[in-house]
């Protein structure tokens, strides 16, 4: 087994096509001899995890509606992880060999930081083999029908062991928590690694059955209400453009890590200094009460980009 990183996550059930895509996950982290901690107690999570060996923890506190709280895992994972690193990935999530190759990166460069990478977005309805060759197909399929999801597109958050305490205890699933995590780690001066040219990762389309009311339940429902209202608490300053794959500051480039000097990332922080600018105005021209009602009208949206 892999004696770097050990992965976490949290399945749906494994029903229907869910049920294939999630098996292509554990299959895939098995064949590259990840460890694995899977967490939740919905059907088929139980066969999954033992049939492929990996460790599960059935019993995760959970928000008023049943869900999982990521708290809960993020501290448990860390504390059971032998690893000196630890994953958050979603459950239908397929690596390449070129994950661990940036781990090794990392690790090599930094004591502390945040491996970040945006996904590319495929249709997969079948059972994937995972036999000798198999990354070079995999490869194959990004390029022809794979599309790079959007800035905020982010399924993995790989940091080392200890790393992120005291976590709020948001709902899994639901939007908010990855941005926190990203301005939460930024304001440390921590550095943020995007690896998405680097070790591109699949993700594997899905649709929304497994929440009530489906898609737009999950971005502006209740619980998604949950993660904002923890989201304003914790850090009410938090600006959602800050907090998108850009944000980090250096990128893999030909197998060696660099600083992220790249026209994307530029217009990014340009458009970032423009809205802080005209925030500016907006605070003197209406005063701070005025301005800070205006802004809450828009503070839910601003919240939950449409990933």
């Amino acid at each position: 087994m892999n004696d770097l990183c050990t992965l976490f996550t949290c399945p749906k059930p494994f029903s229907e096509h869910n049920a294939i895509i999630q098996r292509n996950a554990l299959a895939c982290w098995r064949t590259l001899s990840l460890r694995c901690i899977v967490f939740g107690e919905e059907d088929g999570v139980a066969e999954a995890t033992s049939e492929f060996k990996f460790i599960h923890i059935p019993h995760v506190s959970k928000s008023d509606y049943g869900t999982p709280l990521l708290n809960d895992m993020f501290e448990k994972a860390q504390a059971i992880a032998e690893t000196p690193l630890v994953c958050w990935i979603n459950s239908d999530i397929l690596l390449l060999p070129s994950f661990l190759e940036a781990l090794e990166l990392a690790v090599r460069r930094w004591k502390n930081f945040l491996m970040i990478g945006r996904r590319w977005d495929i249709d997969i309805t079948e059972s994937l083999s995972f036999e000798e060759g198999w990354p070079e197909k995999l490869e194959h399929i990004r390029r022809k029908r794979g599309k790079l999801h959007a800035s905020y597109g982010m399924d993995y958050f790989a940091f080392p062991c200890g790393l992120l305490r005291h976590m709020p205890a948001f709902v899994v699933g639901r939007p908010g928590w990855d941005n926190w995590l990203i301005w939460t780690i930024a304001a440390t001066g921590i550095p943020l690694l995007n690896a998405t040219s680097g070790a591109p990762v699949l993700h594997q389309n899905h649709n929304y059955a497994h929440v009530p009311q489906g898609r737009n339940n999950s971005y502006y429902g209740p619980e998604a209400d949950m993660n904002n209202q923890l989201i304003r608490k914790h850090s009410p300053d938090l600006d959602i453009i800050y907090t998108s794959i850009y944000r980090a500051e250096w990128r893999i480039y030909d197998s060696r890590i660099i600083f992220d000097d790249s026209r994307e990332r530029w217009w990014w922080f340009f458009r970032f200094k423009i809205r802080r600018f005209f925030a500016k105005i907006l605070t003197t021209l209406l005063g701070p009460e005025r301005f800070a009602t205006l802004k809450e009208k828009f503070k839910d949206k601003n919240l939950c980009p449409r990933q």
